[in-house]
């Protein structure tokens, strides 16, 4: 839904008000950080677009990207800048819109509720590949875990020994819409999804092969039906999207996977079913015109015979000023832009700025258990002290840290504080979750009861906490990556902690260098106090990330051998399991670990969307993640466009894997409802 003017306009106004720039956001985990440019001020006589004497019918959209894609195929490894022009040339095939999956080419998405996908009980035997209970492809063998038949409660695990075995295998039927064209005039057909999925499971096709490597079989049953089928044991929590995205067989066929990578039917200017179809792409410019066969033309979409979409660069104040002159109807991403310059264009209504929360999100883990005590807890020989081992500290800390004053001061208030994993936008959001304001009243008291005490230099140390010398001070280091925006952030936690009477270090190390995989990583390594890093919301939230196979550490190591890892799992432990499957590819590196949250988390895995009790046990894990504080979620990360005025239909989801993901309804003053 299109957000008016005016309200755009007192937002950005209350944005700017909080602060005079805004500080880089902090790449997502792997990704490498981006350089900030050395921006051109706007120059101050740039003229406004003139008023039209007459009120034409606008026939050209131009939108600016910064980043011209190396190449438009499938399955060339693409970058986000083609992920914007697929919006153009394509339609979904299924939209992801406010972390739901919304079908666009499709009737509708399979669902278990409803019959068109469902869970079979098959019979496999040795030496079948199934999907064993860690989610990996494995031939069926003595010794191999996998996921009991018809299980979704408790300990789902079983060992194969041998013989006949029961497993549950899902599958899921997609039914195109009928009439839906390519660009050419041809009819799109379920068999243009089999190729797809034939190409994309092609040797020669590079990226990721997950989703095929798990597909038993993915075959066209008439012109319109395709039916996926799951191998045994894998029971998807996104099979919804089990639905390959066409590509036109009657065109490329012939035509190999190999040689598609650079064929320029398929890298520049591959034919889709979207609205528009592209004409000419040179450097610097692609010009695309209305696809005559858009299967929403008879609903006036989309509104402009044509799209020209420029290549700009990463130059904000010279992107923007492209905005206001009338060269760029839409710049869909705006960085390093000082935002008194954006205030007073708003105020001449010049540029319509637009906001949005991201699906990326920035938290703080407490190292609970770092690496150093894997081989047994000594302070005395070095070990950091347990700070963080009894959860009121951990809650004393959320309440002691001003998180509100960072999210106004960082994303200008237009983002949330969290008090989850998921942002209150998530449909599975749990309001009921422990929250936990800013409050040094109760920070201190949360404090006091796990035996934080004020010296005499007003600052606490312990006294009678658990597995720490009394006089033992709270003071912690805080890793972070060296950016403006994470300077921002430590000052103001830091100003916020000492109302409580403790301290945070400053520990800042190049981003280069911060998610370096352990032991030698810091992060990964488990060697932090506090540490600040970004993930990421998913549509199916994935608890996983806190519980204790996650955790990254020595492969070699068996739980037995861990004693604060023994201790947390109980009795129920298998002392003889790996400590770290992953080994340092982990991801837990708090080294959080709960025989509670682990039960909770995979009872929420083990249920599909659309079984009963589907957004319960989602909800339950969050009440178990706020109580217990593993993490302490700081806010969601914003996102930035502009526009012309008079434009409307352009919005921000955070979930969409573009920003021009409903680029087909956008319309220009006249054209607008």
């Amino acid at each position: 839904m299109k957000k008016p003017a005016k309200l755009m306009h007192m937002l950005l106004l209350l944005a700017i008000s909080l602060a005079a720039c805004q500080p880089p956001e902090t790449p997502a985990a792997g990704e490498p950080p981006t350089p900030a440019p050395a921006d051109t001020p706007i120059p101050a006589d740039t003229p406004a677009p003139p008023p039209p004497t007459t009120i034409p019918i606008p026939d050209t959209l131009v939108v600016c990207l910064q980043r011209e894609p190396d190449s438009l195929y499938l399955y060339n490894n693409p970058d986000g800048s083609a992920q914007h022009i697929w919006q153009a040339i394509y339609d979904g095939p299924i939209d992801n819109i406010g972390y739901q999956y919304e079908p666009v080419i499709l009737e509708k998405l399979p669902n278990l509720l409803d019959g068109d996908a469902s869970i079979q009980t098959i019979t496999v035997n040795e030496g079948d590949l199934v999907v064993d209970y860690d989610g990996n492809v494995k031939k069926l063998t003595p010794g191999v875990h996998v996921r009991r038949s018809g299980c979704s409660e408790g300990d789902c695990a079983q060992e194969y020994s041998g013989g006949e075995l029961q497993l549950d295998q899902l599958q899921a039927t997609y039914r195109l819409q009928r009439g839906i064209l390519w660009s050419d005039g041809e009819p799109l057909t379920a068999e243009d999804s089999v190729y797809s999925f034939e190409l994309n499971a092609d040797p020669a096709t590079p990226g990721s092969k997950y989703a095929v490597e798990r597909t038993q079989s993915y075959t066209a049953q008439d012109d319109l039906t395709v039916t996926w089928t799951g191998l045994p044991g894998f029971m998807d929590p996104n099979y919804a999207l089990n639905f390959w995205s066409p590509a036109p067989r009657h065109q490329w066929e012939g035509i190999s996977a190999a040689q598609l990578l650079s064929d320029p039917k398929s890298s520049q200017k591959p034919l889709g079913w979207g609205p528009y179809v592209i004409d000419t792409w040179n450097p610097g410019q692609m010009i695309l015109s209305k696809n005559p066969n858009y299967f929403r033309r008879n609903q006036g979409l989309p509104k402009f015979e044509q799209l020209v979409i420029q290549f700009v660069g990463s130059n904000g104040n010279n992107n923007v000023a492209a905005v206001m002159s009338g060269e760029c109807d839409i710049l869909e991403s705006v960085e390093d832009v000082d935002f008194v310059t954006l205030q007073e264009l708003t105020i001449t209504q010049r540029i319509k700025a637009v906001f949005g929360q991201k699906s990326t999100w920035e938290h703080i883990d407490f190292g609970i258990n770092p690496a150093a005590y894997d081989d047994g807890y000594d302070p005395g020989d070095g070990d950091r002290p347990a700070i963080f081992d009894d959860k009121r500290t951990r809650q004393g800390i959320a309440f002691c840290l001003d998180r509100q004053q960072v999210m106004e001061q960082v994303t200008f208030g237009l983002s949330e504080v969290m008090n989850s994993y998921l942002p209150s936008q998530h449909p599975l959001y749990n309001f009921g979750s422990a929250q936990y304001g800013y409050s040094p009243a109760d920070g201190i008291a949360f404090l006091e009861a796990a035996g934080w005490v004020l010296g005499e230099d007003g600052k606490r140390q312990s006294q009678e906490v658990a597995n720490l010398p009394n006089g033992t001070p709270l003071v912690v280091n805080y890793l972070a990556m060296d950016t403006t925006r994470n300077r921002q952030i430590l000052a103001i936690l830091n100003s916020s902690a000492q109302v409580c009477g403790f301290e945070l270090l400053l520990d800042l190390i190049p981003p280069e260098i911060y998610y370096l995989q352990g032991p030698e990583g810091r992060l990964f390594g488990r060697q932090f106090d506090l540490a600040q890093f970004t993930w990421r919301a998913d549509n199916v939230p994935d608890c996983r990330s806190w519980t204790s196979a996650a955790i990254p550490g020595d492969a070699k190591m068996t739980i037995g051998e861990i004693h604060w890892l023994r201790k947390n799992l109980g009795s129920g432990a298998d002392l003889e399991e790996a400590a770290f499957p992953y080994g340092w590819n982990g991801w837990n590196v708090s080294g959080y670990a709960s025989a509670q949250f682990d039960a909770a988390c995979r009872e929420a895995q083990q249920n599909l969307p659309g079984q009963a009790g589907f957004a319960e046990k989602h909800s339950l894990v969050q009440q178990l993640f706020s109580e217990e504080l593993p993490i302490l979620p700081l806010f969601p990360h914003i996102q930035m466009a502009a526009t012309r005025i008079d434009l409307c239909g352009f919005n921000l989801d955070p979930s969409a894997v573009s920003s021009l993901w409903n680029i087909e309804e956008y319309g220009i003053g006249i054209l607008c409802p």
